[in-house]
């Protein structure tokens, strides 16, 4: 099996943590356009996907109609505003545990990095949070379909013209577990959360930064056998 070439990365839940600042931007938007006050189970419904998409479920889920396209449009730029006012102040200390550490050691032995995330923001969070410097590419999520659509860590994949099994995927949610295995790569689980399909899992990249990065970038090339959990 071919060395491990690429790391390809999640943003959301896996880099830095920005599912509650989403929510609140839905909720504030709700609140403002429909009167409502939208539950926190919510939450849960808009993790890891397109804006969107997340606001489709978040109509469902509430039985509220899909309003013309202009006023959908400009729901989503209200929600964005919102959420980026709340971003604006990310630092260096919303760097989820292991992030930096891992990222640095993978620019140390020459593995390139790769952003795969559904977030139009994304550029922008991992300057406020100073690590932009260690992703050698951030895919473009508006060029590709939606996870669990494979397409944005095939486009990663194919910056570097490399192939599926010179690749690993780090994901925190379902859908993009779903989507790097889609795209024939090993797929590492993040959080503590049951993700069906994962060749690993860890609670947080802290896990793979000592013994058991070892084991997955270099001993075994990624081949699931002895890694710790």
């Amino acid at each position: 099996m071919s060395p491990i070439r690429l790391a390809i990365f999640d943003l959301d839940g896996v880099i830095t943590s920005t599912t509650h600042e989403h929510f609140l931007g839905w909720k504030k938007m709700i609140e403002l356009q429909y009167g409502i006050d939208i539950p926190e189970s919510v939450e849960s419904l808009v993790k890891g996907i397109s804006r969107a998409e997340s606001y489709q479920r978040i109509l469902t889920s509430l039985k509220l109609p899909m309003p013309l396209e202009k006023i959908f449009l400009q729901h989503l730029a209200q929600k964005n505003a919102i959420y980026l006012d709340l971003i604006d102040r990310f630092d260096e200390s919303r760097i989820l545990p292991g992030a930096k550490q891992l990222l640095s050691s993978l620019r140390q032995d020459g593995i390139q990095t790769a952003l795969g995330s559904a977030s139009r923001n994304a550029p922008k969070l991992l300057r406020s949070i100073g690590l932009a410097d260690l992703f050698d590419h951030v895919v473009d999520p508006t060029t590709v379909p939606g996870k669990p659509n494979p397409g944005i860590f095939l486009a990663a994949m194919r910056h570097f013209g490399l192939t599926p099994g010179e690749c690993v995927g780090f994901e925190d949610a379902p859908s993009g577990i779903e989507a790097i295995k889609a795209a024939g790569m090993i797929a590492v689980g993040i959080g503590n959360e049951s993700l069906p399909g994962a060749d690993f899992r860890f609670d947080s990249l802290a896990d793979i930064v000592a013994e058991n990065y070892r084991h997955l970038f270099e001993d075994n090339h990624g081949l699931p056998s002895e890694i710790e959990r």
